[in-house]
């Protein structure tokens, strides 16, 4: 797969800490991976992820988001809901200023 050729997007890798939240409080991580993913899919994005050992056996997480116009994200982090959180914000990012650039200007 290629990168369209107006935008360049090599992988992009992040390491963050974040949590999330909603108007209730703290959203349990199961259900916000949940909303992460579905989101994602909404918006044209294939995603997935995996767990890993590094050579001290520490435990990190792989996320990666691809989708074909917009090309793909790889984000690794020591938790799962930070690595989907990061990879989220990356993605839509990229897929709001990408449309902003290119949306009738008439409009």
């Amino acid at each position: 797969m290629q990168a369209p050729k107006d935008a360049s997007l090599p992988p992009f890798i992040s390491f963050c800490r974040c949590r999330v939240d909603n108007k209730r409080g703290r959203i349990p991580p199961r259900e916000a991976l949940e909303s992460i993913a579905d989101n994602l899919i909404k918006d044209g994005w294939n995603c997935g992820c995996i767990s890993s050992t590094d050579h001290d056996g520490r435990q990190f997480w792989v996320a990666a988001a691809e989708r074909e116009d917009l090309g793909r994200f790889i984000v690794e982090a020591d938790e799962k809901l930070t690595a989907f959180l990061e990879l989220e914000r990356q993605a839509l990012t990229v897929t709001f200023y990408l449309e902003s650039i290119h949306a009738d200007p008439c409009r």
